[in-house]
Formats: structure tokens, C-alpha cells, sequence
């Protein structure tokens, strides 16, 4: 649902869609996409510290965050084009690896 809000322009009820997800297993590995939606939604928001912290918990569920879109849709992970922007702006931003998601 955070990520429908987001493909529709509404990043601060995306923002409460992933805090919902997050609330109810907290702990959970799967939160990977959580994180990494409430990344996209912080940075749309201009919220950079937020998204930074919620990046970097995405990246440590999911290493393979750090091959960029591309790498996460070989894993099965689909996201819009505009969301695949947003990745790779998180990636330029808060990457710790410094890799280039754009593959150059």
C-alpha cells in the first residue's frame, strides 16, 4: 500500500502505510521494503536524516541494495521508475560502499 501511495504522489500517507508495517513486527527481516519505502518517502519529503537512517537499515537487511535497482529486480523486487530514481539518488546519497548503482 506505501508503495501505491508513492506511484500516486502522496508520500506522507506512504510514510504512515511503512510506519504501520514497521510497528507490527519491528524486528523482522522482511522489513527490508518498509525501510527502504520510508527512505523513498523521507527523501521526497526533503527529510534527508530520516531517509538516511532508514536506507541504511534497508541496506542491512538487503546488501543487494547496494547493486542498485537493477540488481534488486534479479532478486524479484519491482519498483516504478520513479521509485528506481529514488533508489539511485538514495544510493549517491548514503551508499557506505560508495558503489555506482548506475553500473559506470
Amino acid at each position: 500500500m506505501g508503495f501505491a501511495k508513492l506511484d500516486c504522489g502522496e508520500a506522507a500517507g506512504a510514510i504512515k502505510s511503512f510506519q504501520s508495517a514497521l510497528s507490527l513486527s519491528p524486528n523482522k527481516a522482511d522489513n527490508f521494503d518498509s525501510n527502504l519505502g520510508m527512505a523513498i518517502a523521507c527523501l521526497r519529503l526533503g527529510n534527508e536524516k530520516a531517509a538516511g537512517e532508514h536506507f541504511n537499515k534497508a541496506i542491512s537487511l538487503n546488501p543487494s541494495l547496494a547493486g542498485g535497482p537493477e540488481k534488486l529486480s534479479q532478486e524479484g523486487f519491482v519498483y516504478s521508475p520513479k521509485q528506481s530514481e529514488d533508489i539511485k539518488r538514495l544510493l549517491q546519497l548514503f551508499n557506505p560502499r560508495g558503489s555506482d548503482a548506475s553500473g559506470n
